[in-house]
């Protein structure tokens, strides 16, 4: 928290600003372990103060939070995901925080760093916690008197950190959704992710960001009113599979999609040459001339 001298109320005004702003919040109250393992505060570098200013511009002009980060790497784009989520659900009731990561070790991570933030706070801003488990933080009151609890229930936020499968996400309202390491999710990544977006309210307020690999094409489609349908073979987005052409498109799905939609709203059919939504993978020519 900021120093200085001044009356109690000044002080309680100070901490209001503070607490009201995460740029400012952030810095003052929440701890990393830094790479030679010492607990240092988080003071945001130019990269994460840009992508700060993308999400407030959505907000700002009434849109749904949802942002793809292109395979940024030591930027720190997810430890100040964590750190704009915990501030979310630290300070603002009922916050719902879904974190995935892509295998269980980096799953236990997240949650360290969420629980570093947690354990470093401040007294005079640290909210209630519940008895949390091995894959969340409670933000609630932890009394075993259930009328104790109806009377001052805590904030009933929480941040839950899991591994990509499929199946999860699917019985709450998320909130907050920070999809990890996309492109390394175990099973069918579109099928999951598709199940977790649609837990998220298609609203202001929500907030969905992940590092999953952009394509303008798609955004000039969607943009001027279109839909895109990604019909990458299944082997295309599992990374154990060795299959040589994983950017091939799936034909029985090309036809279904067809039939569905009917040739008269199809005005074409696109084929990336060299995937980069899944990492580079190739197309075969026998793929394309069946297509």
């Amino acid at each position: 928290m900021e120093k200085g001298g001044g009356s109690t109320e000044q002080k309680k005004k100070q901490l209001a600003e503070i607490i009201a702003d995460p740029m400012r919040y952030i810095p003052a109250f929440l701890r990393i372990r830094d790479k030679k393992e010492r607990i240092v505060p988080l003071r945001p570098n130019p990269a994460q103060e840009k992508l700060y200013e993308i999400i407030m511009r959505e907000q700002d002009a009434g849109r749904p939070v949802r942002i793809i980060i292109l395979k940024a790497r030591q930027l720190g784009f997810s430890t100040f995901t964590e750190a704009l989520y915990f501030y979310d659900g630290a300070t603002h009731r009922n916050v719902h925080t879904l974190i995935v990561a892509h295998r269980a070790d980096a799953t236990r991570n997240l949650l360290r760093m969420n629980n570093l933030f947690y354990n470093q706070l401040p007294k005079a801003v640290k909210p209630m916690r519940a008895a949390s488990n091995a894959s969340e933080l409670i933000f609630a009151n932890p009394s075993r008197d259930a009328e104790d609890r109806a009377k001052n229930p805590g904030l009933e936020s929480y941040i839950r950190c899991m591994t990509a499968g499929n199946g999860i996400g699917r019985s709450d309202t998320t909130n907050n959704l920070h999809c990890s390491e996309l492109a390394f999710w175990e099973g069918n990544a579109k099928e999951i992710l598709l199940g977790l977006v649609q837990a998220v309210p298609n609203e202001p307020g929500s907030c969905v960001i992940m590092n999953y690999h952009f394509t303008t094409s798609k955004a000039h489609v969607t943009r001027l009113g279109g839909r895109v349908e990604e019909l990458v073979k299944k082997e295309g987005l599992e990374s154990r599979s060795d299959l040589p052409f994983k950017g091939d498109i799936d034909l029985d799905a090309l036809a279904a999609c067809i039939q569905r939609e009917t040739p008269e709203n199809i005005p074409f059919v696109r084929l990336e040459a060299g995937t980069n939504l899944i990492g580079g993978q190739p197309i075969s020519y026998a793929n394309m001339k069946a297509a």
